[in-house]
């Protein structure tokens, strides 16, 4: 009767097993096809995100007035196009604060490094969030960046 109850168990505890492993394989097959699904609109963004960034940095570091209209130009166009409907909540919003100091032609308070600052670290996030990446949010902030500067 002993061997019995233990088979019993056996077979109980590997029919759990299967199930639990079934399900599991399930959950992940789901999980790879919402990513596989989204993959294009997330390349996309991701690409857009690369571009805005780049002009952002153009801004912010190149001293050649001409430059700087041209990255000003080309993040302004980003930002009335392809931001405003691949972009989150949070990038729409830093990306508003950047062409908003864009085109105030002055001073910018906070300033247009911060702002860039900013505004890359929530494309950072965005990412890792869309795309299931370990970018941890913490990384790479402005003071951080600021600090190793001085």
């Amino acid at each position: 009767m002993q061997y019995a109850r233990s088979s019993q168990s056996l077979v109980f505890s590997g029919e759990a097993a299967g199930a639990y492993t079934y399900f599991r394989t399930k959950t992940d097959d789901a999980h790879t096809a919402r990513l596989e699904a989204r993959k294009p609109l997330e390349a996309e963004r991701l690409n857009v995100y690369i571009k805005a960034a780049d002009a952002v940095s153009t801004i912010v570091t190149a001293k050649d007035a001409k430059e700087i209209a041209q990255a000003e130009r080309d993040f302004l166009k980003l930002y009335r196009g392809p931001l405003v409907v691949i972009g989150d909540k949070e990038v729409n919003d830093r990306s508003a604060l950047l062409a908003r100091c864009i085109e105030a032609k002055a001073a910018c308070n906070p300033s247009m490094g911060r702002l860039a600052s900013d505004f890359n670290a929530s494309c950072r996030l965005s990412i890792h969030e869309y795309w299931d990446a370990f970018l941890p949010k913490g990384e790479v902030t402005w003071v951080r960046t600021e600090t190793l500067r001085n």
